[in-house]
């Protein structure tokens, strides 16, 4: 059993692994404290038999309710656990499913919070608070200087998929998920993740519908038309989504392609155009300084509508989304989005440094962590409540030292070109509520 200082959990390389080898990389230089990054579910054997953390770092934590968080929490029960919650922009589908759920979650884990409303609907819901930590978005602040010389070239990516780099590129980010979700798993969210069965219903149907559509009108691109990029989410393989693209058309265009190596936010600084439908990379987007719209043949549902939608201009029919992909934009199309982004996710500070900071008091002992209660310990050793729809790694999803080494080296020069982004605060870690922005 190895001591080591905090161990990163990590679930989708490409959401996740820049952010947490940033923080890794501020915790060595600032605070001279080493970390390991693992896969959370296939690492998950070695990451309980080999380390002996002082802080976990964990994707997500929703409750000590499925074998995953079980074993965790109770394999290391002085740990300081750690959720960066990497979903928080939350649509009425989503609410069920991420509101804690246990003591564990409520009382043992400290959650990182990007907005007030997150911190506040943690709160509502039993979450101490001492343990939420209002940050601002790490992801979000990646597109300001020096984070964003961190990522590779339009150039580079050109050569490295073929790509004329002369066309205009159109980048779509899907968040079609639902369409992929068999009736078995959508049964499972409803039980195991509290999910609302007729907000699946929904998502479902909306996002199978959209993504025919979306495939029908870019496969009339013709060969001198703009590179239409569509790269899938974390959680939806490109095979599926090939598969999906061939059931809807017969021969697609050479200027419609599926790309999901390299993170969404190598795509969004080389492309010239990005839509999508209700994902939150149009937010991201916009931060980048790149014309945006929304893609939706047929109103929102319920599910999955979101306060900022009506920031994005919307194309909704078969003529104004090719007249958008074909033409030149030259109007500031993100802009009142990037405004409303900044205000709500960038309001003080680096979130980078905050985190970090955090990360580091807690190893340091300036926070209490609860041990697990004697049900949660019980939970261990009867291994119940497998949740069935998690533990699958993806296909991008597996990496080892060598990845982790690599993005560290180029942490290591962005941070130490720019001392300010390497400098940490040396304030009193800010707690509960006293966070207003």
């Amino acid at each position: 059993m190895q001591d080591i200082n905090v161990l990163f959990l990590v679930e989708h390389v490409d959401r996740e692994l820049d952010i947490v080898t940033c923080l890794m990389q501020k915790l060595e230089s600032g605070f001279g404290i080493t970390s390991q990054a693992r896969n959370y579910y296939y690492d998950f054997q070695q990451n309980l038999a080999l380390f002996n953390p002082s802080v976990v770092v964990f994707p997500f934590f929703y409750g000590a309710d499925h074998i995953y968080p079980i074993q965790y929490s109770a394999r290391w029960p002085h740990a300081h656990l750690v959720n960066l919650g990497w979903e928080q922009i939350l649509n009425k589908l989503d609410v069920g499913m991420k509101t804690p759920r246990d003591d564990t979650a409520r009382s043992r884990v400290c959650h990182i919070c990007w907005t007030p409303k997150h911190r506040d609907f943690l709160a509502n819901n039993g979450v101490e608070p001492d343990h939420l930590l209002l940050t601002g978005n790490p992801v979000m602040k990646l597109y300001d200087d020096p984070y964003r010389s961190y990522f590779k070239s339009r150039e580079q990516l050109a050569k490295l998929y073929e790509l004329d780099g002369t066309k205009k590129w159109v980048l779509f980010p899907e968040s079609y998920q639902f369409a992929f979700f068999s009736d078995e798993l959508l049964k499972l969210l409803v039980v195991q993740q509290n999910a609302d069965a007729e907000f699946l219903s929904q998502a479902k149907g909306y996002c199978e519908r959209s993504l025919k559509q979306l495939f029908m009108w870019a496969n009339e691109l013709s060969g001198n038309d703009t590179l239409f990029i569509l790269r899938p989410r974390p959680s939806t393989t490109r095979d599926e989504m090939v598969n999906f693209m061939h059931r809807t058309v017969q021969n697609p265009s050479a200027n419609l392609k599926i790309i999901k190596t390299e993170t969404v936010r190598e795509w969004i600084l080389a492309a010239d155009h990005v839509m999508s439908s209700h994902s939150t990379t149009l937010i991201e987007a916009a931060l980048a300084g790149k014309p945006v719209h929304r893609f939706s043949p047929e109103a929102y549902p319920e599910a999955v509508a979101l306060e900022w939608h009506g920031l994005v201009p919307l194309l909704c029919d078969r003529k104004g989304f090719l007249d958008a992909v074909q033409r030149e934009v030259t109007e500031p199309t993100g802009i009142p989005l990037a405004e409303w982004a900044r205000a709500q996710f960038l309001f003080a500070g680096d979130p980078l440094d905050a985190i970090a900071d955090w990360i580091a008091r807690l190893h340091s002992g300036g926070h209490h962590a609860q041990s697990p209660s004697a049900s949660q310990q019980q939970g261990i050793r009867d291994g119940r409540d497998s949740w069935d729809g998690e533990g699958d790694t993806l296909e991008n999803d597996i990496f080892d030292g060598e990845d982790v080494a690599s993005r560290l080296s180029r942490w290591q020069s962005v941070l130490k070109a720019s001392p300010a982004a390497a400098r940490l605060s040396t304030s009193p870690a800010p707690r509960g509520r006293q966070n207003d922005a």
